[in-house]
Formats: C-alpha cells, sequence, structure tokens
C-alpha cells in the first residue's frame, strides 16, 4: 500500500485482457514518484504531463524509464473467497517505455481473463471460490456472506 499516483491513460492500447477499455478507469503506479499525483499518459508518441501531489519526490522534467500502471477491471469476471468473502477480480496491468517525457511503447502484462481465473482456482483450490460471475454479482455476493446491505450501483 502506501503512496502512489493515479492515472489517465489515453489510447487504443489500454484494454484489459478481454478488450474492455480502460481509458476511463483511474490507473495507478509507484513509478512516478508516489507523490499522490496524477498523470496522464496517451498513446505512443504523446508527451506524458505530470501534477506532482506533495508526497514523495517529484519526477524532474524530461522523465526516461518504464512504469507500470494497473488496476483491476469490472467489467471482466469475478471470483468470491468464500472463506473470506473477498472479491479476487482481474488485474489489469500494462508497461510503458518512456523516453524524455514522451510514450515509446506500451505493453499489456497482465494474463489474459482465463489464466488469471486458472491461477485463482490453483492457489485457493476449487472448494473456496464461487464463479466466475459480474463483478456486480461479486461485490453483491461478499455482501451476502458478510451479512450487510447490498451496495446498489
Amino acid at each position: 500500500m502506501g503512496n502512489f499516483d493515479t492515472v489517465t491513460a489515453r489510447g487504443p492500447a489500454y484494454v484489459c485482457a478481454d478488450g474492455h477499455d480502460m481509458t476511463n478507469e483511474i490507473l495507478q503506479t509507484k513509478d512516478l514518484g508516489c507523490t499522490v499525483g496524477h498523470a496522464q499518459i496517451g498513446d505512443v508518441g504523446s508527451k506524458v504531463t505530470m501534477t506532482p501531489g506533495n508526497w514523495g519526490e517529484p519526477l524532474l522534467p524530461g522523465f526516461t524509464g518504464t512504469i507500470h500502471v494497473y488496476t483491476d477491471c469490472q467489467r471482466c469476471p469475478a471470483l468470491i473467497h468464500l472463506q473470506t468473502a473477498n472479491v479476487l477480480d482481474m488485474w489489469f496491468e500494462v508497461e510503458i517505455e518512456i523516453v524524455d517525457d514522451v510514450v515509446q511503447r506500451i505493453t499489456r502484462i497482465s494474463e489474459p481473463t482465463e489464466a488469471q481465473i486458472v491461477a485463482y482456482r490453483e492457489h485457493w483450490g476449487e472448494q473456496q471460490l464461487e464463479g466466475p460471475m459480474s463483478f456486480a454479482d461479486a461485490l453483491d455476493r461478499s455482501c451476502d456472506l458478510r451479512g450487510r446491505p447490498r451496495v446498489r450501483r
């Protein structure tokens, strides 16, 4: 946990393994100084703009390096861990190569959805999991298992 920066990404490269557009999602990164600031990152050839927050060490103009940005995809299927009632969602992560504040390469590095589901099942065991189901249904099921009111969207 700890501090991070948020990222808004724009461009066709920002899709999850199931093809869901992630450009309207707030992504996170630990690779831009953890200032609790915000970056806007576009497609290859675009300039990265950063508004630093008031924590961490802001990056100097002319940044060169590789960053990882990530979030979960709430339009992909999710699972429920029955013992904890936790929602196990699908991960979206891209690696972005930047040279002198300009995006050079974008590569999705998160596993395909089916591979993530298999990994959850291998890690937790089939009997510990319920699903896959929609993310919204998983939230409702989590609330049911915890004896809490359902969250309405």
